[in-house]
């Protein structure tokens, strides 16, 4: 994919501001840190454990069956990732986090399936 296609999928997908703001935000720090997909698990799992033991009756179904998965690569981080969020609409800081991550590691492709923006050809709200 050419960055220049890539840039302009951004733009649409983020340009009428509203939760994708949010996105646009969390994804431009997470371009300029050092965090990977595997330490965003290793956080998720840690709020998973956390939640469980202070607040168990809060704790979705979902979520603490996700502690059972073996998480060994690429794919794995990205689909723990994604069956964690569940609605992604209500994640809007953790998914600009993971697609920045993403683009840093030069997955321009994967960014854009991840933030399900592949297929748009006019501006809308990210989160709508």
């Amino acid at each position: 994919m050419k960055i220049k296609d890539y840039d302009e999928k951004i733009i649409l997908a983020f340009g009428c501001g509203a939760g994708g703001l949010y996105v646009k935000e969390s994804y431009d720090e997470a371009v300029q840190s050092t965090e990977t997909l595997r330490d965003v698990v290793n956080s998720l799992i840690k709020e998973i454990k956390y939640d469980i033991k202070n607040y168990p009756d809060d704790v979705e179904e979902y979520h603490k069956e996700l502690l059972n998965r073996i998480i060994d690569s690429y794919e794995d981080f990205i689909c723990f990732i994604n069956d964690y969020i569940h609605n992604k609409e209500s994640h809007p800081e953790l998914c600009g986090n993971v697609a920045g991550i993403l683009f840093r590691e030069g997955k321009l492709q994967e960014t854009l399936d991840f933030l399900e923006v592949s297929g748009i050809e006019e501006e809308r709200y990210w989160d709508s």
